[in-house]
């Protein structure tokens, strides 16, 4: 197997944040605080609420720890790649939670309006990503969207995600 050049490994570590940078400036990208302002309003959930106080400590314990970010129709996890020479771990999408790796879930709550709000959150970024065909920043820093080729979710970050 041939070993890449050094210039050829630093595009390819510039290749994601730029696909992350380029997502995010087309106009079918939304973002992940118009999201959580969506899912905010439709549940008249307030930003000083207890509710939103939870789910900003699950977003900031899953930023420290790189916990696995569990939604109701996919999973972001952490790989190691060899594409990215200067990171040990970048985001990736999974059908599922990994059994061996520790979580944030956001699929539900284990109260009613926490569920709810997850619930409302979920039915956001499903409609977003398969009925209008969306770049969605669905975790700071993380675009998800779905590739019209291969009818699969790809993942582009920013490169401040990557650890």
């Amino acid at each position: 197997m041939k070993r890449k050049s050094k210039v050829q490994q630093a595009e390819i570590e510039r290749f994601n944040d730029t696909q992350y940078k380029d997502y995010s400036q087309e106009k079918e990208f939304v973002s992940f605080q118009q999201i959580v302002n969506t899912a905010l309003l439709v549940n008249n959930i307030s930003r000083d609420s207890d509710i939103y106080k939870s789910f900003l400590k699950k977003i900031e314990l899953a930023t420290e720890k790189n916990l696995e970010v569990v939604y109701s129709g996919f999973t972001i996890s952490w790989i190691t790649s060899r594409k990215f020479a200067k990171v040990k771990l970048i985001p990736t999408i999974v059908e599922k939670e990994t059994q061996h790796r520790n979580n944030v879930n956001f699929s539900s709550g284990f109260d009613l309006e926490l569920g709810e709000f997850f619930q409302e959150f979920n039915a956001i970024i499903k409609d977003l990503l398969y009925s209008r065909k969306r770049k969605v920043e669905v975790f700071p820093k993380m675009i998800v969207y779905l590739a019209l080729e291969t009818n699969s979710l790809k993942i582009a970050f920013d490169e401040s995600v990557a650890k």
